[in-house]
């Protein structure tokens, strides 16, 4: 029997190493990698007849080199063992809206409705009055008697152009009587008047009725048409639209 170097693998390699000390029998050379193993393999001996020349018949050992077959084989690594893994939990997006803010009802005011409303507007009203007309004078001159006319007796002038009456001569007149020489005369003294300017109604004076009429102004102003007035107003809920995360698969 020989022995045999048989290559392993690297599994079997790590055996081989601590297995065998280095002796001389030992491969002549390995490659880096390369494991061998022991093995007895039966010795086959080749008788070879040869003539050689006054050589005796000696019998040689061929040593017949290691040959290598490559095998795939499983090796043990790593025993089987029970192991366990958190398995964390899946998620999954979902939007939804939230609500924010209630409905409610509020009351809101509407204003009134004006209008332009242009109009007459009486100032002062109408009324009667009563006016005085007053007389209407004119001036006029008239004679006024200031004396009468009367009769009285006046001195003339001496009879036959003797001297007057009262002179003291005589006159011889038919009869044997001696005349004086006074003569007086019975006259009519005319009235006297005088001229006098006088004033006279020509118009009495007079009352008259007249009527004034109205005196209006225009006005603009602003009239109700519609008065203010409250009403319900609803406000909608208020929502707001979220987005977040939830459990699809919980962890385990």
């Amino acid at each position: 029997m020989k022995l045999k170097f048989a290559t392993l693998t690297a599994a079997s390699a790590v055996l081989a190493t601590g297995a065998f000390a280095q002796t001389a029998d030992v491969p002549p050379s390995a490659d880096p990698g390369e494991c061998f193993a022991r093995v007895l393999i039966p010795e086959t001996t080749d008788i070879v007849t040869e003539q050689v020349v006054d050589t005796p018949m000696r019998t040689e050992i061929k040593v017949i080199p290691a040959t290598y077959e490559t095998v795939t084989e499983q090796v043990l690594v790593k025993q089987a063992s029970t192991q366990k893994r958190y398995v964390p939990a899946t998620y999954t997006t979902v939007t939804e809206q939230i609500l924010v803010k209630e409905a409610s009802v509020e009351y809101q005011t509407i204003p009134a409705v004006f209008e332009t409303v242009t109009e007459q507007k009486i100032v002062q009203p109408e009324r009667v009055e009563t006016r005085v007309v007053p007389a209407v004078l004119e001036t006029y001159t008239e004679q006024v008697l200031v004396r009468p006319a009367y009769t009285t007796w006046k001195p003339g002038a001496g009879l036959l152009g003797r001297g007057a009456a009262g002179t003291g001569s005589a006159a011889s007149v038919p009869g044997g009587q001696v005349a004086t020489g006074e003569l007086i005369c019975r006259v009519e003294v005319p009235a006297q008047y005088e001229t006098v300017t006088r004033t006279r109604v020509a118009q009495p004076e007079t009352t008259e009725t007249f009527t004034i009429p109205a005196v209006y102004e225009t006005v603009t102003s602003q009239v109700v048409v519609e008065a203010a007035r409250e009403v319900p107003v609803e406000i909608p809920a208020i929502y707001e639209t979220i987005t977040r995360q939830v459990i699809d698969t919980p962890a385990y």
